[in-house]
């Protein structure tokens, strides 16, 4: 690991909705507090960094399945002469392109992979 590496740690709360029919969690949002603290991956206290930049507090979405998150190192399997600072901002610039796209693809796997429809979804369609 890194010697430039420093882990925050922020206190907070999470909230989670429930369906009281079906117990089933809905969703849910971190809630982060001012209490913040830096240390070293060892857990020996750090300084504050003076150059953080914002990092949103993702929260997975309950019962969501084929997740997919792309990183620097699969950017430099392709272009191994970029520098990771390179590959993240080719992220950072095409990221609405990545999502739309595994998503347009991610549909076009779904349909291949279901088996074929039923007269009683055709009469679902109709009816609905």
């Amino acid at each position: 690991m890194s010697d430039n590496i420093i882990n925050k740690i922020t206190v907070g709360f999470v909230i989670q909705r429930f369906d009281k029919e079906t117990g089933r969690c809905l969703s849910q949002d971190f809630i982060c507090d001012d209490d913040v603290t830096y240390e070293h991956p060892d857990g020996e206290p750090a300084d504050k960094l003076d150059n953080e930049q914002g990092c949103p507090f993702d929260m997975k979405r309950p019962g969501g399945y084929g997740e997919i998150s792309w990183c620097a190192e699969d950017i430099l399997t392709l272009r191994p002469s970029w520098t990771e600072e390179q590959a993240n901002e080719f992220l950072d610039e095409n990221e609405s392109y990545l999502c739309d796209g595994t998503i347009t693809h991610g549909w076009e796997v779904i349909e291949s992979l279901l088996p074929p429809r039923t007269e009683a979804d055709d009469k679902i369609d109709e009816e609905g």
